[in-house]
């Protein structure tokens, strides 16, 4: 592939060396030959500009999505963006030609940029490509047909051709993701190398999300890139906002490699840039970051040795990262995060981190074999909330210290088989956060196709064979070498001294207890006051068991939960999914006096999502439904009435919450949400009891796919019928008083059930 890299980006770093003048001569001519040629660069990419946006000020989307590109090559400029600098268009020149990129297909078709810039863009573009001939000779592929009306209404013919046909053109017109063959490829960049004119359009986007791709996926398969790397273009899978587009000011921003020298100079206070300037700058040089291929040194180069010359901060929970206002430091966390992601395991070194936190050099690095089965059916999609389409995780018991590599052995059947090993329990990410209190994203995963692979994180972690969902290989033996035994306590196989004495060692940051209901992984540290790790996992168990009743599905769970405590999540308080995480939990979870006296209603209520099954979810149910699981694991389990279970269940704030939403003229779409939609709930359970709600449960599970509610009325109407069927009364005149907006279907079809008359709010006059 002809590369074509940014001279200041493919040069070594500019700084002289100390050892002898002459190198200080050479080090001089190199800085003042790199000023030299990126001014040449500037001046050529303003002039493109220049010609390229004559009368276009402003591009509206209609409602088209573009895909982000990231201009980095010494030919490429960025030519309109997002009001926060994101590129939807850009050129380039390659050898004696010219090309451009649209970041979709609409912005050149017409179906968006309707306005009258729309069209004098692309004209602008297609005489820009040409090199301005008169009479150019276009050709258009056929997914892009619809851009020949834009350009005969600016006196240029064109005809539908293919690729084969370049030897006649002076433009080809491509549609970018179109699958091209190398034959195909290397003869448009000769097309363009020898003085041709290429014009694409098309984003990522659905492609990387259709194959659930990788951003390095992306850059190295996406059919764009394949063809438009070369010219210093990369086509990613982030998009742009949805709005407006304008011209790409100041484009030495917004261009990757002129923007990594701007910080470089920053860094070495040549020339220092203002708080704004350092936020795009950071921004263009992050989006860089994320996609281009870790293999480009010309561009990685200078990134590491910034890493390796400077000082990055490490952000902590004492001290976070205000990505806002240390933006470059954040970029330089986000190069860590990348390096971290996918160098190869023997290259990889640990990096400075506070959590999970090193392991010391004292703790022995050895063996670990375990028999496990590779095996789990799945779980039904229609759990909405508990990330159903995850992989099981299966303990292997050992810690992979941070930067050192670990072998992983599994038998040599299961190899290709689309198993995993995963260094890293904490598994959310928090590149959206304003702050950052640990790295933003601290797990890595490898394929394991081969008996024996090597492994390895910059962070460490505990380590886990996965096992996608309708897999079942059997048993056979895992063994982890190189690893570092953790404290884990396991249900009917481990002795509590021998844990509690792995736990005060404190050799890993990180120990896990676990059944097959419920693991936890928290802080070996927050194990310090814990006596009774058998205790424990029995009440969690307890837990898990009422949940699973209420849900209505076995309590022999395919898939245990899994609950994970981190420094920071990716949202709340604590949030459900797998695994639930919770943030600076971990001697609550693990509180078993307080527990068994208390409970915990925060962490009941997130194991209630992951019971939720999303059919029967009504609008402002999500957050209402839940806390009958959290009352059902109060009540049940702990033995604590839901008055006391918590402060909105009093039988006077119950009362309130009732009274506010009557007096407001029980407005079931603005106002039944929450603790009040609670309270129809409990209503009809203190009526007929939990029975109601496990039937209801099972008979939402034993639907088939296809005939599961999926719009708001049905579900509301099927709440109605399946209610009033299973006690065996017309529920609906309890549901008006509600406020429930029913369809004209639903009393005709429960006529033949006697009314419920003396309900709860049957004496309400309102």
């Amino acid at each position: 592939m002809l590369i074509s890299l940014l001279a200041l980006a493919c040069a070594p770093s500019s700084k002289p060396s100390t050892d002898d003048s002459s190198t200080k001569d050479s080090g001089a001519d190199t800085q003042t030959d790199t000023q030299t040629d990126t001014a040449a660069q500037a001046e050529r990419c303003a002039e493109d500009a220049a010609e390229i946006l004559a009368g276009v000020t402003e591009l509206e989307l209609g409602g088209a999505l573009p895909s982000r590109l990231i201009p980095f090559g010494e030919g490429a400029c960025p030519l309109l963006a997002d009001p926060d600098g994101a590129v939807a268009v850009a050129s380039a020149r390659l050898g004696e030609g010219r090309l451009a990129q649209l970041g979709h297909e609409g912005l050149l078709t017409g179906a968006a940029g309707k306005g009258a810039h729309g069209p004098l863009l692309v004209q602008n573009l297609a005489r820009w490509a040409a090199a301005g001939k008169d009479a150019p000779r276009i050709g258009v592929e056929r997914d892009l047909r619809g851009v020949i009306t834009t350009l005969e209404a600016a006196g240029l013919s064109a005809e539908i051709v293919d690729a084969d046909a370049l030897a006649e053109l002076d433009l080809f017109i491509a549609f970018a993701p179109t699958e091209r063959d190398e034959a195909e490829i290397a003869a448009l960049q000769a097309f363009v190398s020898g003085g041709g004119g290429l014009l694409t359009a098309g984003h990522a986007w659905w492609w990387a999300y259709e194959r659930g791709a990788s951003a390095a996926e992306v850059a190295a398969e996406h059919p764009a890139n394949k063809l438009l790397l070369g010219a210093g273009l990369l086509v990613s899978a982030e998009t742009t906002g949805d709005d407006t587009l304008a011209s790409a000011e100041p484009r030495g921003l917004l261009h990757a490699g002129w923007a990594l020298t701007l910080i470089e100079d920053h860094l070495s206070g040549a020339a220092p840039l203002s708080m704004a300037d350092q936020r795009v700058a950071a921004d263009t040089v992050g989006a860089a970051v994320r996609n281009l291929p870790l293999d480009l040194d010309a561009y990685f180069g200078p990134l590491r040795r910034l890493l390796d010359e400077g000082d990055p901060m490490v952000p902590t929970e004492a001290e976070p990262l205000k990505v806002n206002q240390r933006p470059i430091e954040a970029l330089l966390v986000t190069v860590w995060s990348r390096l971290a992601g996918e160098l190869p395991p023997e290259e990889l070194t640990a990096i400075p981190s506070d959590f999970p936190g090193p392991v010391p050099a004292a703790a022995v690095r050895g063996d670990t074999t375990l028999t496990l089965r590779a095996a789990y059916a799945g779980r039904d999609a229609d759990y909405w909330y508990s990330d159903a389409a995850d992989p099981l995780w299966l303990s292997l018991g050992a810690y992979a210290a941070p930067g050192e590599p670990v072998t992983v052995t599994i038998p040599a059947a299961w190899a290709g088989r689309g198993l995993k090993a995963q260094i890293g329990a904490h598994t959310d990410t928090l590149w959206h956060l304003d702050e950052w209190r640990r790295h933003p994203e601290l797990t890595r995963a490898y394929d394991l196709d081969a008996a024996e692979t090597l492994i390895a994180s910059a962070f460490g972690g505990p380590i886990y064979l996965t096992v996608p969902g309708g897999l079942d290989l059997g048993e056979g033996e895992v063994t982890v070498s190189g690893g570092v035994s953790m404290p884990r306590y396991v249900v009917g196989e481990t002795e509590t001294a021998a844990f509690l004495a792995e736990a005060a060692a404190n050799l890993a940051p990180l120990a896990e207890l676990g059944s097959d209901r419920f693991v936890l992984t928290v802080p070996t540290a927050d194990l310090a006051a814990l006596t009774d790790p058998a205790g424990l996992m029995a009440l969690w168990d307890a837990v898990l068991d009422a949940d699973a009743d209420l849900a209505a599905i076995s309590r022999d769970r395919d898939r245990p939960e899994r609950f994970a405590i981190d420094v920071q999540i990716s949202a709340g308080w604590m949030h459900s999914g797998y695994p639930l995480m919770g943030y600076d939990y971990g001697a609550a979870m693990v509180d078993l006096p307080t527990l068994s006296l208390m409970g915990d209603w925060g962490a009941f209520h997130e194991l209630g999502h992951n019971h939720q099954f999303g059919p029967a979810n009504l609008p402002g149910t999500t957050e209402c439904t839940v806390n009958l699981w959290s009352v059902y694991a109060m009540e049940e389990v702990i033995g604590l009435d839901r008055g006391l279970a918590h402060s909105d269940l009093d039988p006077a704030a119950r009362q309130e919450t009732l009274d506010a939403y009557l007096d407001g003229g029980a407005d079931f779409w603005a106002d039944w949400s929450v603790w009040t939609c609670l309270e129809t709930y409990l209503q009809l359970q203190e009526a007929f009891g939990w029975d109601l709600f496990i039937t209801m449960n099972a008979a939402h599970l034993g639907m088939p796919t296809s005939s599961r509610p999926d719009t708001d009325q049905e579900r509301i109407d099927e709440l109605v019928i399946l209610s009033s069927e299973t006690v065996g009364l017309d529920l609906t005149g309890f549901y008006l008083a509600w406020g429930f907006p029913l369809s004209a279907s639903v009393e005709p079809e429960l006529a033949h059930l006697p009314p419920w008359t003396d309900h709860p709010l049957a004496s309400s006059a309102r």
